[in-house]
């Protein structure tokens, strides 16, 4: 009888050591990542580069941005968004921001006017940036100890409103004062402001769903046509 509850006494306490031993273990898990994660649900931290799909009626887009050091890169070529919406493509650059499991975003219409310093221009120019981009928000949560990053959540876009603004024509000229044969010219820069009206974009109000994963362990830069953001 004192063999037999020796040896019960022995497995209850070989047991218990197996319990609590697993229990440390997984103690990151049950009250939060780890603090070599910087706060990030992911074994491996934030770091890295995320693209979604993104899926309504008529609305099908893709949209990434990516993370180094704890925080998202600045390069637009590595954020940034494309949408079909109803016809019409959408695009511009992601501002996203990861805590803990949750995720927050806005999507930028990233309007800009080209330009370049190898080429001249004659005067009078007039350049007027179009106004017919979107832009919207997204929101979401990214998967507790997911191996592969999963995120999804639900976003929205909508057109640009009207823009009032002003364009400035600048011209050379020359002025000519005195009267012959005693003339004096003078080159002289005419500036005038023309008041003009953008129309907003047409697309109305668009809510989407979206899921996607983390495709990169590194922020990388994009290779299909979501790169022409900028």
């Amino acid at each position: 009888m004192w063999l037999f509850l020796h040896d019960m006494k022995f497995l209850l306490l070989l047991s218990f050591s197996f319990v609590l031993s697993s229990t440390l273990s997984h103690a990151g898990n049950m009250f939060g990542p780890a603090a070599f994660r910087n706060g990030s649900p992911l074994v491996s931290g934030n770091d890295g580069t995320y693209q979604a799909t993104a899926r309504a009626q008529n609305v099908t887009g893709i949209f990434r941005f990516a993370y180094s050091g704890g925080s998202q890169t600045s390069d637009p070529a590595k954020n940034n968004w494309i949408f079909f919406i109803n016809g019409q493509i959408q695009k511009g650059t992601v501002q996203a921001n990861l805590s803990d499991s949750n995720l927050d975003g806005v999507f930028d219409s990233a309007s800009s006017v080209s330009s370049s310093t190898n080429s001249t221009i004659s005067l009078p120019y007039i350049v007027i940036n179009q106004n017919n981009n979107s832009s919207g928000t997204f929101s979401g949560n990214l998967q507790e100890n997911s191996p592969n990053g999963t995120f999804t959540g639900e976003g929205f876009l909508q057109g640009l409103p009207n823009t009032n603004g002003e364009v400035f024509i600048i011209a050379e000229g020359t002025t000519v004062t005195g009267t012959p044969p005693n003339t004096v010219s003078r080159t002289s820069v005419q500036v005038g402001a023309v008041p003009f009206t953008l129309a907003g974009g047409s697309i109305p109000k668009t809510t989407f769903s979206f899921r996607g994963v983390r495709t990169s362990t590194s922020a990388t830069t994009a290779t299909t046509a979501t790169q022409a953001a900028n």
